[in-house]
Protein backbone atom coordinates (compact mmCIF):
# COMPACT_ATOMS: atom_id res chain seq x y z
CA UNK A 1 0.00 0.00 0.00
CA UNK A 2 1.32 3.50 -0.94
CA UNK A 3 0.93 5.81 1.70
CA UNK A 4 -0.74 9.74 0.92
CA UNK A 5 2.37 11.42 0.74
CA UNK A 6 4.33 8.77 -1.37
CA UNK A 7 0.68 8.84 -3.94
CA UNK A 8 1.59 12.61 -3.92
CA UNK A 9 5.11 12.34 -5.47
CA UNK A 10 3.87 10.14 -8.32
CA UNK A 11 1.42 12.19 -9.46
CA UNK A 12 3.93 15.28 -9.38
CA UNK A 13 6.36 13.45 -11.12
CA UNK A 14 4.21 12.36 -13.68
CA UNK A 15 2.59 16.19 -13.92
CA UNK A 16 6.39 17.08 -14.35
CA UNK A 17 7.24 14.40 -17.29
CA UNK A 18 4.36 15.34 -18.64
CA UNK A 19 4.81 19.50 -18.54
CA UNK A 20 8.39 19.18 -19.86
CA UNK A 21 7.13 16.98 -22.72
CA UNK A 22 4.58 19.49 -23.67
CA UNK A 23 7.05 22.29 -23.55
CA UNK A 24 9.68 20.34 -25.22
CA UNK A 25 7.58 20.55 -28.24
CA UNK A 26 6.26 23.68 -27.98
CA UNK A 27 8.57 25.88 -26.87
CA UNK A 28 12.20 26.62 -28.50
CA UNK A 29 14.60 27.75 -25.18
CA UNK A 30 12.97 25.10 -22.78
CA UNK A 31 15.31 23.01 -20.72
CA UNK A 32 14.49 20.57 -18.57
CA UNK A 33 15.95 20.63 -14.97
CA UNK A 34 19.46 18.85 -14.52
CA UNK A 35 18.62 16.97 -11.08
CA UNK A 36 14.95 15.70 -11.65
CA UNK A 37 15.05 13.78 -8.70
CA UNK A 38 15.89 16.37 -6.45
CA UNK A 39 13.15 19.42 -8.45
CA UNK A 40 9.95 16.72 -7.65
CA UNK A 41 11.24 16.86 -3.98
CA UNK A 42 11.33 20.09 -3.85
CA UNK A 43 8.02 20.74 -5.68
CA UNK A 44 6.89 18.23 -3.13
CA UNK A 45 8.05 19.80 0.28
CA UNK A 46 6.95 23.21 -1.10
CA UNK A 47 3.44 21.85 -1.56
CA UNK A 48 3.71 19.83 1.92
CA UNK A 49 4.70 23.67 3.37
CA UNK A 50 1.97 25.08 1.66
CA UNK A 51 -0.72 22.81 2.51
CA UNK A 52 0.78 22.98 6.13
CA UNK A 53 0.23 26.74 6.33
CA UNK A 54 -2.90 26.07 5.07
CA UNK A 55 -4.45 24.09 7.81
CA UNK A 56 -2.93 26.64 10.58
CA UNK A 57 -5.09 29.41 9.01
CA UNK A 58 -7.82 26.91 8.38
CA UNK A 59 -8.50 25.92 12.13
CA UNK A 60 -8.18 30.10 13.16
CA UNK A 61 -11.35 31.33 14.23
CA UNK A 62 -13.19 33.24 11.32
CA UNK A 63 -14.95 36.80 11.98
CA UNK A 64 -17.47 37.61 9.07
CA UNK A 65 -17.87 41.18 9.38
CA UNK A 66 -20.80 42.18 6.55
CA UNK A 67 -19.48 45.80 5.05
CA UNK A 68 -22.11 47.97 4.11
CA UNK A 69 -22.74 51.62 3.56
CA UNK A 70 -24.17 53.35 7.29
CA UNK A 71 -25.26 56.99 7.28
CA UNK A 72 -23.20 59.39 8.95
CA UNK A 73 -24.59 61.19 12.28
CA UNK A 74 -26.88 63.58 12.04
CA UNK A 75 -25.94 67.45 11.06
CA UNK A 76 -23.20 65.27 9.24
CA UNK A 77 -22.53 64.40 5.57
CA UNK A 78 -20.59 61.40 4.31
CA UNK A 79 -18.39 61.84 1.32
CA UNK A 80 -17.21 59.20 -0.62
CA UNK A 81 -14.35 59.44 -3.17
CA UNK A 82 -12.17 57.88 -5.85
CA UNK A 83 -9.49 58.63 -8.40
CA UNK A 84 -8.69 56.45 -11.26
CA UNK A 85 -5.64 56.31 -13.69
CA UNK A 86 -5.66 54.76 -16.91
CA UNK A 87 -2.73 54.12 -19.26
CA UNK A 88 -0.52 55.22 -16.50
CA UNK A 89 -1.18 58.97 -17.32
CA UNK A 90 -4.94 59.90 -17.74
CA UNK A 91 -6.29 60.31 -14.60
CA UNK A 92 -9.70 61.38 -12.70
CA UNK A 93 -11.46 61.21 -9.49
CA UNK A 94 -15.04 61.95 -8.38
CA UNK A 95 -17.12 61.44 -5.39
CA UNK A 96 -20.81 61.65 -3.90
CA UNK A 97 -22.12 63.11 -0.38
CA UNK A 98 -25.03 61.75 1.40
CA UNK A 99 -26.90 63.38 4.44
CA UNK A 100 -27.46 61.78 7.56
CA UNK A 101 -30.63 60.26 6.02
CA UNK A 102 -29.10 58.99 3.29
CA UNK A 103 -30.18 61.22 0.95
CA UNK A 104 -28.64 62.60 -2.09
CA UNK A 105 -26.86 65.87 -1.53
CA UNK A 106 -24.65 65.96 -4.75
CA UNK A 107 -21.80 64.85 -6.57
CA UNK A 108 -18.18 65.66 -8.97
CA UNK A 109 -16.36 64.28 -11.41
CA UNK A 110 -13.32 65.70 -12.46
CA UNK A 111 -10.25 65.50 -14.74
CA UNK A 112 -6.94 65.00 -13.04
CA UNK A 113 -4.67 65.20 -16.16
CA UNK A 114 -1.07 63.42 -16.08
CA UNK A 115 -0.71 61.81 -12.87
CA UNK A 116 -0.82 58.21 -10.98
CA UNK A 117 -3.43 57.05 -9.34
CA UNK A 118 -2.66 57.51 -5.93
CA UNK A 119 -2.49 61.69 -6.69
CA UNK A 120 -5.85 61.08 -8.56
CA UNK A 121 -7.25 59.68 -4.97
CA UNK A 122 -6.09 62.55 -3.44
CA UNK A 123 -7.24 64.96 -5.95
CA UNK A 124 -10.61 63.02 -5.35
CA UNK A 125 -9.98 63.90 -1.19
CA UNK A 126 -9.50 67.24 -1.90
CA UNK A 127 -12.14 68.21 -4.53
CA UNK A 128 -14.98 66.38 -2.37
CA UNK A 129 -14.02 68.22 0.83
CA UNK A 130 -14.03 71.68 -1.11
CA UNK A 131 -17.20 70.43 -2.88
CA UNK A 132 -19.19 69.90 1.11
CA UNK A 133 -17.59 73.19 2.14
CA UNK A 134 -19.48 74.71 -0.30
CA UNK A 135 -22.67 73.22 0.10
CA UNK A 136 -22.36 74.38 4.17
CA UNK A 137 -21.26 70.96 5.99
CA UNK A 138 -18.38 71.51 8.44
CA UNK A 139 -18.78 68.08 9.81
CA UNK A 140 -17.44 65.94 7.03
CA UNK A 141 -17.27 61.66 7.51
CA UNK A 142 -14.99 61.12 4.50
CA UNK A 143 -14.43 57.25 2.79
CA UNK A 144 -11.33 56.37 0.12
CA UNK A 145 -10.75 52.85 -0.61
CA UNK A 146 -6.84 53.65 -1.04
Amino acid sequence: MIRPEGRRKISLTCHCLWTWRNKELHENNFVRPINHVDHVLKLSEDYYQARMANQITSNSQRVIDFIRWRPPPVNWAKLNTDGACKGGNIAGCGGITRGSDGEWIGGFAKFSGDCSAFVAELWGVLEGLRYARRMGYRAVELNVDS
